[in-house]
């Protein structure tokens, strides 16, 4: 079993930068490793919706609805430092935010139908 940090999240012992005077791989070349090698942490995120619609009579109702992104507020860590020659290569520096993970996001709506 792999242990993952956040601080060491690939091995980057065996990846350095070849020296500029031998006949090694040209900066930014992996050797014989495949492609796909290096991957991210999982995202675990839940979105949520309800809603209800009441009706008053037979020619109004009224509607509420409430909806929320990543409704446990679960941190998403972003990908790891991937340019090998950055200090930070392999580490993860940062969380996700936007659509894709990030912060926990709501919002509530009512309605009124005549």
């Amino acid at each position: 079993m792999v242990c993952r940090l956040r601080e060491r999240w690939q091995t980057t012992k065996t990846d350095r930068l070849p020296h500029r005077n031998c006949d090694l791989a040209p900066i930014g070349r992996f050797g014989n490793s495949g492609v796909g090698i290096v991957t991210g942490p999982g995202t675990v995120n839940l979105n949520t919706a309800l809603g209800k619609a009441f009706a008053i009579n037979e020619r109004m109702k009224f509607n509420i609805a409430a909806s929320f992104t990543n409704l446990f507020n679960h941190v998403n860590l972003a990908d790891p430092v991937n340019a090998i020659d950055n200090p930070s290569f392999g580490q993860i520096t940062s969380a996700r935010t936007s659509d894709f993970g990030g912060y926990r996001t709501g919002q509530v709506s009512a309605r009124l139908e005549f």
